[in-house]
């Protein structure tokens, strides 16, 4: 009886002890943050600079997954009827760049926004138009905030290995392999 007891304890410990190993978290190499592309949609307002004054726009944009864009707006911001009303013509996102064309729809003319998404997704660059001759400066948002995805591999080494393209050179790497499990040295 006490043979059976005995090895009953030790069957316990063993079981509970590997419970443990296997649940125990490992800390691991986290994989590079890669970011998605860049997302426009929504509700911004942008300022014009000219003239040494504060010209804001309304700006309603729709970007498709390829990165086009579509949309409207008008000047003067939170003011409608616009004075300005406006329709994109021709739009991209490309990475961070930002290329923008409208027509002023009771004008005849145009005007174009070149300009680059921060890190903090404001945008600004320079502008043009061909209203009363051609004239230009810079602008920048006042509202609204390009977003993005960002992801970050967490799994382990086999996992991101098999994930990647380049097996060869993703097996290579460190990324998913423990950094040091509890209780072990260097």
């Amino acid at each position: 009886m006490k043979k059976i007891i005995f090895g009953s304890i030790i069957l316990t410990l063993s079981l509970f002890a590997l419970v443990n190993i296997a649940g125990a978290k490992v800390d691991r190499v986290p994989g590079p943050v890669e970011y998605g592309p860049w997302d426009v949609n929504g509700v911004w307002v942008f300022d014009y600079h000219y003239m040494e004054g504060t010209n804001l726009h309304d700006m309603n944009l729709v970007q498709a997954e390829d990165g086009t864009l579509e949309g409207s707006g008008g000047a003067f911001s939170a003011i409608e009827p616009y004075q300005y009303p406006w329709t994109v013509t021709n739009g991209l996102v490309d990475g961070s760049d930002f290329n923008m064309t409208a027509d002023y729809d009771l004008l005849s003319c145009s005007f174009t926004l070149v300009g680059e998404i921060d890190v903090d997704g404001k945008i600004s660059g320079t502008w043009t138009d061909n209203c009363f001759g051609a004239r230009g400066g810079t602008w920048t948002t006042t509202v609204g905030t390009a977003t993005r995805e960002s992801t970050q591999f967490t799994g382990n080494h086999g996992q991101y290995v098999s994930s990647q393209e380049d097996k060869q050179e993703a097996a290579q790497s460190h990324i998913g392999m423990p950094i040091q499990s509890k209780g072990h040295e260097k």
